[in-house]
Formats: structure tokens, C-alpha cells, sequence
């Protein structure tokens, strides 16, 4: 889930294929994209929504034996807290097992995090028991940190992980 031009399709792509792209058309309906990971032993399939109300899909197969949520904005507000709270729970109720969450808080290079937005994060990733980080799709800061968090709790236990690299949800509240 996230804003649009939030940088959700630039964040699989950089992590992907370790490129970025300058240009992109925006996400409409799903991409899909695949690799296999050595370092980490896991095939990664991953799912990027965009240009749909997720409303629609909450409640398809899509959400089922998910590992990982990838929510991605490039400011942490009211409304993305209040939305990737419901998404969560939505998500949670339909797998049998556990779901990790993580908030991506993206374009840290051109919107630097306030002391403010990153203690609201804080609570709000110790609550829910969600993993955060502040990277930059673009200028690759901090993406090291993301690969950590999407592999390290799968390398021992799985070889094969699918992950939601979320869209909007206009009005999801």
C-alpha cells in the first residue's frame, strides 16, 4: 500500500534488478516480478499493486499465504497510519500464518524524515509489531537495510517468500 508516486514500483524494481529508473508510468492493475536470491537461499515472488482500489482485491486470493507487506509512503501521516492499520488486519485474518509488515518510508533523499514523523512511526511499527525503514529507492540509502528485513526472518525457516508491494487506498478508512 502507498501513495501514489510513492516509489513502490521503484522500490521492487531497484531491488530486483538493482537499476532505477528516472521514468515510470504509473502501475496500472499488478506487476509482477520474481528472482531468486543466493545470497539468502529464498525465490522471492512479488506482487506490485497500483492503479486499483485495493477494496476490490482485499478479500482475493491475493492476500492469502502472503509472507510480507511491503507498505511504502514517502510521508507517514494520519491517514497512511490509519489505512495500513485496516489493510493489516484485513491481511492478517486471511493467512494461517504470520505476516511481517514493513513500513518503507521511501525518498529519504528528497524528504528528509522529521524527529516528529519517525517517533510517530516508532509507536506505531511497537504497537503493531511492524519492521520500518527510511530508504531511498533512487540513491540506494539505506536499501541494504531492506534486503536485511525482507530476508532475515525467511533465510532460515522458508525458500521461497511472496511479498504485496501495495497501492493506494483512496478511501480505505
Amino acid at each position: 500500500m502507498g501513495n501514489p508516486s510513492s516509489g513502490k514500483s521503484s522500490i521492487l524494481y531497484r531491488l530486483f534488478s538493482r537499476e532505477f529508473q528516472l521514468a515510470y508510468m504509473p502501475t496500472i492493475g499488478m506487476d509482477y516480478y520474481e528472482k531468486f536470491f543466493s545470497k539468502y537461499n529464498i525465490l522471492a515472488n512479488c506482487l506490485d499493486f497500483g492503479g486499483i482500489d485495493v477494496i476490490d482485491v482485499i478479500n482475493s486470493p491475493f492476500f492469502k499465504e502472503v509472507d510480507v507487506v511491503l507498505f511504502v509512503c514517502d510521508i507517514f501521516d494520519n491517514y497512511n497510519q490509519k489505512s495500513f492499520l485496516k489493510l493489516s488486519h484485513s491481511i492478517k485474518n486471511q493467512n494461517s500464518q504470520k505476516v511481517h509488515f514493513i513500513i518503507v518510508r521511501n525518498k529519504c533523499d528528497l524528504n528528509p524524515i522529521t524527529n516528529g514523523e519517525s517517533q510517530k512511526i516508532d509507536r506505531f511499527c511497537g504497537v503493531n509489531e511492524f519492521k520500518y525503514i527510511h530508504l531511498s529507492a533512487k540513491t540506494m540509502q539505506n536499501f541494504d537495510l531492506l534486503k536485511k528485513a525482507l530476508f532475515s526472518s525467511f533465510s532460515d525457516q522458508k525458500e521461497q517468500i511472496s511479498c504485496l508491494n501495495c497501492s493506494t487506498i483512496s478511501d480505505y478508512n
